[in-house]
């Protein structure tokens, strides 16, 4: 059974939902009924699944290539994240849908990088892969 805190919650990150009824003892108001565990996942609220095991290869000085298996069958895409502390991300390229890698390049020489990406759509996106890091090698 799920939690109905959690489904508060849940229902709480789509501001156009009105949730009476989340406090103690309340009903859940018809969007959110016949919401159970089976059925809270990414593609039934109409966002796609998280792509899975990102692996970094080719690491050179400027450059590394992200292969990723892709969870969805609704993306509109790929979006990679790039960050030098391991905290602080941005976007650094996207790719189209059904893709399972991308060459990113224009990296700098002997740097620490994390890298994640996530499958995107017209509703938003559902979570991260895995972060890898890769230490670009001096020229």
């Amino acid at each position: 059974m799920v939690n109905r805190t959690f489904l508060c919650v849940l229902a709480g990150l789509f501001a156009s939902l009105f949730i009476a009824g989340c406090g103690a003892g309340g009903a859940y108001p018809p969007p959110l009924q016949g919401l159970n565990a089976s059925n809270i996942e990414a593609g039934s609220l109409g966002m796609p699944t998280t792509p899975s095991n990102l692996v970094a290869s080719g690491v050179s000085a400027t450059a590394v290539t992200l292969s990723w298996t892709v969870n969805s069958t609704n993306e509109s895409g790929f979006e990679i994240d790039s960050s030098t502390d391991g905290v602080n991300f941005t976007s650094v390229g996207t790719i189209g849908p059904k893709a399972t890698s991308l060459s990113l390049s224009g990296l700098t020489p002997s740097t620490t990088y994390w890298l994640r990406a996530l499958a995107f759509n017209s509703f938003g996106s559902w979570g991260f892969t895995n972060v890898v890091t890769i230490s670009t090698p001096s020229n």
